[in-house]
């Protein structure tokens, strides 16, 4: 017998003693209908007389490709919409559909995004043809949702991705639409940026004020992109024995003179990524672009040769001519391009092999950028009063 459809006819809710207004809600996971054949399920489902079906995830298990010989076949979006089809096409399940209300929730495998955390161009059009099988409507706000945004769940492989509605929730409490919850700012810093009074990051790092939230940054930067660039398991050995957990890498960037690096481990890969992701941006630097002679259109380099140190590891930075392009190696080539650096050349030396200390190699070298003002950048600077001095009055009224 298969796996799936764990079904639990639960929640019979008696308005009356009458059998005629019980209500029946059957719920599914875990459907794997292109390795059985016992697709009656949906027949003997039926006979609970359920007015409501949710899919708990798991409706196609799209990223699970079938194997032709030994390589495993690539997935895209035509076998992802095959696997639906099949579904669709089953008579009994055709069957199904015109008797029940059905709704969804996603999943890891219905994501896309079963792959140890790393990107997957297919998730967000995987997304769409999931929504597509479940039978929302075209303008429906899930479409516009993050999948990454979980609406229930207790975390990790497997984790449920978002309800099927918003509604019956959102009177809980101070909640967005998918579980996301509102940010109530706990620093000063904080509060200035939520209440307007600093109007972009070049303020906060003009007087070089720490950053604690992360949502600050999310607040500036609304396309600000994240890349892990390392994954890999660490352990620690312990009067118990050995405790591995996973160590994670991540870079944000936005492409435009911005860039963080942050690490972080957890027990489950999804937990490692997220907390590196956070470490990330407030970890996030404004990067200095330069020319390589003459001051023809857009800063398209590094201002100056800039080195960066990180155990062994040193990662020298040299401008280079327009039109050059990136010369490094992967790992770096990546960060510099989602500081927005368009043309460099580049120096290593070390046990590059440890790509951790490589990545941060790279990173303290674009952070040198800023750490010194070249000849054209010199000049009288006008003293200025902090935010925090300027706006004093307001966040004395706060407390």
């Amino acid at each position: 017998m298969l796996k799936l459809l764990l079904i639990l006819v639960l929640a019979s809710l008696f308005l009356t003693q009458a059998a005629e207004n019980q209500l029946t809600i059957a719920f599914g996971s875990c459907f794997k209908f292109y390795r059985t054949h016992d697709t009656d399920v949906f027949q003997r489902i039926q006979s609970f007389n359920p007015k409501y079906f949710f899919w708990l995830g798991d409706a196609a298990y799209i990223d699970y490709m079938p194997i032709i010989g030994i390589w495993r076949a690539e997935a895209n979006e035509t076998r992802v919409k095959e696997k639906f089809d099949i579904t669709n096409d089953d008579k009994y399940y055709a069957q199904f559909k015109k008797n029940v209300i059905i709704k969804g929730v996603y999943d890891d495998h219905d994501s896309n995004e079963n792959n140890g955390g790393k990107f997957n161009p297919l998730k967000e059009s995987a997304k769409q043809l999931y929504l597509d099988f479940i039978g929302e409507s075209k303008d429906s706000p899930l479409r516009k949702q993050d999948v990454e945004k979980r609406g229930f769940g207790r975390g990790g492989r497997g984790q449920r991705e978002r309800r099927e509605g918003g509604a019956p929730r959102q009177n809980r409490g101070p909640r967005r639409f998918g579980g996301e919850q509102e940010w109530t700012p706990l620093t000063k810093l904080g509060r200035l940026v939520k209440a307007g009074k600093i109007k972009s990051l070049e303020t906060i790092f003009q007087f070089s004020i720490p950053i604690k939230e992360y949502q600050i940054v999310d607040h500036f930067l609304k396309n600000l992109k994240e890349e892990p660039l390392a994954l890999g398991p660490v352990q620690k050995q312990t009067c118990a024995g050995q405790r591995t957990r996973f160590k994670a890498y991540v870079v944000v960037g936005d492409g435009h003179q911005h860039i963080g690096l942050g690490w972080k481990s957890a027990k489950e890969v999804q937990g490692a990524i997220k907390g590196a992701v956070i470490n990330a941006k407030l970890n996030l630097i404004p990067v200095r672009k330069g020319y390589w002679g003459n001051k023809i259109a857009q800063p398209h380099t590094v201002p100056c040769k800039v080195t960066g140190k990180e155990g062994s590891v040193r990662v020298r930075l040299v401008p280079a001519p327009r039109g050059t392009g990136i010369v490094a190696a992967i790992t770096s080539k990546k960060v510099l391009q989602m500081a927005g650096i368009q043309d460099c050349y580049t120096q290593s030396k070390g046990s590059t092999r440890t790509r951790s200390n490589f990545l941060k190699a790279t990173f303290h070298a674009l952070k040198e950028t800023y750490n010194f003002l070249t000849p054209d950048l010199w000049g009288h600077t006008k003293l200025e009063s902090t935010p925090f001095q300027e706006h004093s009055e307001y966040l004395a009224a706060l407390k």
